[in-house]
């Protein structure tokens, strides 16, 4: 993929997580400040992306959105499996957190 993907989030938002795996995937990407809770304004920008105004977001270069934190980054880890930012999906101990094996 060459084009940019866009995180839309805010300072609180959970957003950092999902900036920091597409920085340990060396994706470009670009941040869209939006706070839907600060008023009209900043949800309005938000609406077109996610109709439920849910930061963060993430706009894949193909146009399609993926909200929730968690479902992002399963996606990432699915969809760049080298990277092993999660357990191989169908292994056992997929949901379980590494430092529990440990």
């Amino acid at each position: 993929m060459t084009e940019a993907f866009v995180v839309y989030g805010a300072a609180g938002s959970g957003s950092v997580p999902i900036e920091a795996a597409l920085d340990l995937l060396e994706l470009p990407y670009h941040v869209q400040e939006c706070s839907p809770w600060e008023g009209q304004e900043e949800a309005d920008k938000l609406a077109p992306i996610n109709p439920m105004l849910q930061v963060p977001a993430l706009a894949l270069p193909t146009g399609e959105v993926i909200s929730e934190s968690a479902a992002i980054l399963i996606w990432l880890a699915d969809r760049y499996p080298d990277a092993r930012l999660e357990r191989r999906a169908g292994s056992l101990s997929r949901g379980i957190p590494f430092w529990v094996d440990s």
